[in-house]
């Protein structure tokens, strides 16, 4: 029994070590056709201008955010509550507003957002745990900023699609799922959740999960420190944060 328990052992760690010779190997070998591979845009996210670089092929320089989770990059350009030279803050922004939704005419502004992309606002506010925080004694009123100077152009960031309305749009999606031409995986339907009988369960192509692709490692430090503002408000017997009226 030892002798065999040694026999597989070793089996498995020729098998790895082989392994993983053969994934260098094919790494080396694509290295250079991905260098050389130009980068576009296909109707989302900042068109790569130039070839792919470490940053799992996106230039460092071309990140708009003030920080960048996964790589634990710093980019900010004024940070402990200034702005960059040229730019003039708005009164109050996502920062320091105290109700979002009555600040609607401000975010369509970039300085609302201190000119950070969706993604350096979560890493900012701590969601991301390989991203830097940005934030001063956890003050956000030293929120750093972003590039002002970037932008995504409106090519990159406009659906390239006809389509009028969302509805249009998942109608059209499952007219071509049902062809067998695409696939899709919905982690949103409508209906939700689906009834048995609806086509969706016997649509070839189509993976449907139970609405839980929001849940990552983001979400539970985020909630975390909800519920505690939350408590204290409630305690302190002040308004609690996202009151639906």
């Amino acid at each position: 029994m030892t002798s065999l328990v040694r026999k597989t052992s070793v089996t498995v760690a020729v098998l790895v070590v082989a392994i993983c010779v053969m994934a260098s190997l094919r790494a080396t070998a694509q290295a250079p056709a991905q260098a050389a591979t130009a980068q576009k845009s296909v109707g989302r996210g900042w068109p790569v201008p130039v070839p792919p670089k470490p940053y799992n092929v996106y230039p460092e320089n071309d990140f708009v955010g003030a920080v960048t989770p996964w790589y634990y990059t710093t980019n900010a350009t004024a940070t402990g509550g200034k702005a960059p030279a040229g730019i003039q803050p708005l009164a109050r922004d996502i920062f320091t507003s105290k109700d979002f939704y009555v600040d609607r005419d401000l975010w369509m502004d970039k300085r609302y957002y201190r000119c950070n992309s969706p993604i350096a606002l979560d890493s900012i506010w701590g969601d991301y745990s390989s991203g830097p925080r940005a934030l001063e004694n956890g003050d956000p009123n030293t929120a750093a900023w972003g590039h002002c100077e970037r932008d995504y152009p409106r090519e990159a960031i406009v659906s390239p699609y006809p389509f009028k309305t969302a509805r249009d749009h998942y109608d059209a999606l499952l007219a071509e799922t049902s062809t067998g031409r695409i696939r899709a995986a919905l982690d949103v339907t409508d209906p939700e959740p689906l009834p048995p009988e609806h086509p969706l369960w016997r649509t070839p192509g189509v993976l449907i999960s139970p609405h839980v692709g929001g849940p990552s490692t983001a979400f539970f430090p985020r909630a975390d420190r909800l519920i505690a503002a939350q408590l204290s408000r409630f305690a302190a017997g002040t308004e609690l944060e996202n009151i639906i009226r």
